[in-house]
């Protein structure tokens, strides 16, 4: 899953890491995210995620489902409780693999060789801030985060978004204008009578 949904699913790497395929619903495009996989001194310790709000269902884009799909088939572990992302051996994907697969793939596409795949999970998240109708409380949800502070960070103020506001606001102006000229004139037509 890696480097395909880290830049359209907004999933910490322990979120990645801790998915079985009891979290999965394709038919549905639902990942519920109820656990996450951390290595302390060379154990792998599977718990909630970072918060109570990191507890959430994301939704993969259509595009993606085949290739989750594919995936799953050949590699997943098997049963509700198999991991859904895993190394080569069939052990559960760890942050080290996950790292060492990432970096070669930067390194295969001729990424910034600083690119790291959190900086996917920040452009996901700025991706959704720029939604038009997206609410505060929505991007929240979708990243997981209990405090409106780090949600923000995302919302990136651009010209792009700049002129898109004004445009809205031009629209909700031409929209009262039909009304107003309609009752000059309805006054006009009166006071001609």
């Amino acid at each position: 899953m890696g480097s395909h949904t880290k830049g359209v699913a907004p999933l910490r790497t322990g979120e990645r890491c801790g998915p079985q395929r009891q979290d999965v619903d394709l038919l549905h495009r639902v990942l519920r995210v109820r656990r996450q996989a951390r290595e302390i001194s060379g154990h792998r310790i599977v718990g909630e995620p970072k918060s109570k709000a990191g507890i959430r269902h994301v939704s993969p884009p259509n595009s993606l489902v085949p290739f989750l799909e594919t995936y799953q088939a050949a590699y997943s572990g098997p049963g509700p409780d198999g991991p859904v992302f895993t190394r080569k051996s069939g052990l559960p994907l760890g942050r080290r693999q996950l790292s060492e697969a990432w970096r070669q793939a930067v390194a295969d596409v001729g990424a910034p060789a600083g690119l790291r795949t959190h900086d996917l999970r920040h452009h996901a998240a700025t991706t959704f801030a720029r939604k038009p109708d997206i609410t505060l409380k929505e991007l929240m949800a979708t990243l997981g985060h209990a405090s409106p502070v780090a949600a923000v960070r995302y919302l990136h103020a651009t010209e792009e978004r700049g002129r898109a506001l004004a445009d809205h606001m031009g629209n909700i102006s031409a929209g009262s204008e039909k009304p107003r000229k309609a009752s000059e004139a309805a006054i006009t037509d009166l006071g001609g009578r």
